[in-house]
């Protein structure tokens, strides 16, 4: 039996019935809540998991890393602190615990987010190298703000702050929406913010069939995570050459 189908059977909400007695949650809503915690702490690959009522009503959940991450659905009320953390925990308590408790029925999907990487993907050819080679060096005003330099070519993008959470979106709202997502799952641990006066480009992701290359640029104390067209990789490549001037 797979993760996946255990979870199922555990959070089944079935109405009374001889045909799936062992598929009956002992504990009503709490036992719900144990399984889905138990699962949530096996997780370790990120997935999004969607629970499904017999209304079609959904909260979907983020789980990586042996952690929930976000739960969309419901309107949780906001906590009392800025710590991304509270809200979760707002949410799971709040809004996803009465969805449980009023549930006759409750399916489960889970797939890895499509906001993801794969290993694969990282960096870039040699032939996108020898291509940022042959541009012509860099304007002065980026090598002085490489950060901005490359935020000014990407179709959108997400400066970060120093602890290298969101600050301030660029481009398009929706692929904002989705580096966010991705920001707040995996970024911390793939592309920490630079300290050094040498930019430092990092290509996470190379691009797909929407044509777009996902980075992490940091430079001294910026830094951004953006998505780009592929036909700009080189210019990206050739903006980071140079140490910033101090």
């Amino acid at each position: 039996m797979t993760d996946l189908e255990r979870l199922n059977r555990k959070l089944a909400k079935f109405k009374t019935g001889d045909d799936a007695p062992e598929q009956t949650v002992a504990g009503g809503t709490d036992g719900i809540v144990s399984a889905l915690l138990s699962e949530i702490e096996e997780t370790i690959l990120p997935r999004e998991m969607v629970l499904t009522d017999e209304n079609g009503t959904e909260f979907r959940l983020l789980v990586a890393g042996r952690r929930l991450l976000r739960v969309d659905g419901g309107n949780a009320a906001a906590p009392d602190s800025d710590d991304p953390a509270d809200a979760v925990a707002a949410a799971f308590a709040g809004p996803l615990r009465s969805f449980l408790d009023q549930a006759g029925e409750i399916s489960v999907a889970a797939d890895r987010p499509r906001d993801r990487l794969d290993p694969t993907e990282i960096g870039c050819s040699v032939e996108a190298l020898v291509a940022a080679a042959a541009q012509p060096p860099a304007t002065p005003a980026a090598d002085a703000d490489p950060v901005s330099a490359c935020l000014a070519l990407c179709r959108a993008g997400l400066r970060l702050d120093a602890d290298g959470g969101a600050e301030t979106p660029v481009g398009d709202p929706d692929l904002v929406m989705r580096l966010q997502h991705f920001a707040e799952a995996a970024l911390p641990t793939l592309a920490p913010p630079a300290t050094r006066a040498m930019p430092r480009l990092t290509i996470l992701r190379a691009a797909r069939a929407d044509d777009l290359v996902l980075a992490h640029v940091a430079a001294r104390d910026g830094a951004a995570l953006f998505l780009a067209p592929a036909e700009a990789q080189a210019d990206l490549l050739s903006i980071c050459r140079n140490a910033v001037p101090a």
